[in-house]
């Protein structure tokens, strides 16, 4: 037992700089950790206010009986999200493998410590979720003392199997990958394939209800049938029914109990798989090319990014997603989309807010804000090049767009073929989204070289929750919430909103990349 709280101690000190506030001596190290615990502080609050206002508005319009299950389906899919976009780096191919494992302990105890330590942080997202609805729902329905008991226990128990089966779908994925040459690929290819899949289930879930009553109740039927733990919980709590609440319980605690017994079994097996590397024993020597300092550059940046799932999945599922949208609205007839959203006349208005929407999702894309962290004690290399910092910051930068501008040109295309905008709409959906992938691009590489974060054992501790990405997605997801906004308030100038907006990004990215090229690293 003190063995695995020593190895649990180790993770959570390791994250989110805490170690660093702790023991640090360098005064500015000690304002960087504290930088990424404000970061998370504040956005806690925020999705603490959301859940309370979401839960609020539940209660108004009469759809209190409703929470229950809908928010733990909500916690249910953030979680397996969150979880299932790390899983493989998390209990897999970690950095620290050989050092972990020369440790006399178990496997069992080093999948449990990984396995608490991922729970503690979908807690805190069940804890922002659970607890203003499970409030509003006691306070309603005057719950007697045992049902306010069961909220609060069930608090604990929410975040387990869906962490569990998004932990078994990752090591499943890497189980197979293992067996094959190519492993990296094959865990991108069934990552991106499961991701997809969900989405595409997630359309599946939408009805055509005319009522907002109506869409509540047949939504808690849907989320009743589709995940058995929510119709326990809730019937737990309608009904005051222990047994219900029991059986919630151990279907909880029992698929976790089960993923690590197993898991053990093969542990070992899997990450020496994962772990090895295949190399060719008829190597004969070519012809040598030579390349200029960016190509060379470039090449070497999307090596590293092709080499690590976490760092693709992360960051390449919001081009994923724009392209999956575009693809969505070319085969949906406008008279379904209106009739699905319940909003007469939403496909016309679609044609002049797809640029948005595009900068939206762009905004979600951002490899630069972990590439320079992620050079980890390699970063010598960079440092000792006889080339300007402009060159290995540019090819950072091409890696992004190389993401981005493909799925701006193909959801570009597929939205002009789908809406028929006019002649500057069509100019606007991938000039405004092209400059804004520029834009988030630079923005990601500075905030990476003001706030890196080279000390990581585990790639997801710098492409999650470095403080770096952290202000990159904040910073790109607001201003294009702030454009969005403009553009609702400014509705008969949507067009010289965009416009403006567009020239504005780009006056701020030659700003910031004059600014970038002349830092250093560190």
């Amino acid at each position: 037992m003190t063995k695995f709280m020593g190895l649990l101690k180790v993770q959570m000190y390791g994250s989110f700089g805490v170690n660093k506030l702790l023991h640090a001596r360098d005064k500015k190290e000690k304002r960087r950790a504290v930088g990424v615990l404000s970061i998370a502080v504040i956005l806690i609050i925020l999705m603490f206010g959301y859940s309370t206002g979401l839960a609020i508005g539940y209660r108004v319009l009469g759809l209190t009986e409703m929470l229950p299950a809908m928010m733990l389906m909500i916690v249910a899919l953030v979680t397996i999200v969150l979880t299932f976009s790390g899983s493989t780096g998390m209990l897999f191919g970690m950095k620290d493998y050989d050092m972990v494992m020369s440790l006399p302990v178990s496997s069992a105890a080093i999948i449990l410590s990984r396995l608490l330590w991922t729970y503690v942080l979908n807690l805190l997202v069940g804890c922002i979720a659970l607890l203003p609805s499970i409030i509003v729902f006691g306070v309603t329905m005057h719950s007697s003392p045992g049902v306010w008991l069961m909220m609060v226990v069930s608090i604990f128990f929410a975040p387990m199997l869906p962490m569990t089966l998004a932990l078994a779908l990752g090591a499943l994925i890497t189980a197979i990958a293992s067996r094959f040459k190519y492993k990296n690929l094959v865990v991108i290819i069934l990552s991106i394939g499961v991701t997809l899949a969900a989405i595409a289930g997630s359309f599946s879930l939408k009805g055509g209800a005319q009522q907002m009553v109506e869409i509540g109740k047949m939504l808690s039927d849907t989320i009743n049938g589709f995940y058995p733990p929510a119709r326990l919980f809730s019937n737990a709590l309608i009904r005051e029914s222990w047994t219900d609440f029991i059986l919630f319980l151990l279907l909880s605690v029992i698929p976790v109990i089960l993923f690590v017994l197993l898991l053990a079994v093969f542990y070992k097996k899997i990450n020496s798989a994962i772990l090895n590397h295949h190399t060719k024993g008829n190597y004969k020597m070519g012809a040598l090319s030579v390349r200029t300092p960016f190509a060379a550059a470039y090449r070497r940046e999307l090596g590293r990014y092709t080499s690590c799932n976490i760092y693709i999945m992360n960051t390449s599922i919001s081009a994923i997603l724009m392209v999956a949208m575009g693809i969505g609205i070319l085969f949906i007839k406008p008279d379904q989309i209106d009739k699905m959203l319940e909003m007469p006349g939403v496909f016309n208005n679609l044609q002049k807010y797809a640029p948005f929407v595009m900068i939206l999702i762009s905004s979600l894309c951002s490899t630069t804000a972990s590439s320079i962290s992620l050079e980890g004690k390699s970063r010598w290399i960079n440092s000792s090049l006889p080339v300007k910092n402009s060159v290995i910051y540019n090819s950072k930068i091409a890696v992004n767009l190389t993401v981005l501008l493909p799925a701006v040109l193909v959801s570009g295309i597929l939205f002009t073929i789908a809406l028929k905008p006019g002649l500057l709409n069509c100019i606007m959906i991938f000039a405004a989204p092209a400059v804004y992938a520029l834009f988030i691009s630079v923005l990601g590489l500075y905030m990476n070289l003001k706030y890196p974060k080279y000390d990581w054992n585990n790639e997801i501790e710098v492409v999650k929750q470095s403080m770096s990405v952290g202000i990159t997605m904040g910073a790109g997801a607001l201003s294009a919430f702030v454009l969005i906004v403009a553009a609702v308030v400014f509705n008969q100038y949507i067009e010289v909103v965009l416009i403006a907006a567009t020239i504005i990004f780009g006056i701020f990215t030659f700003m910031i990349y004059r600014k970038t090229v002349t830092i250093r690293m560190q």
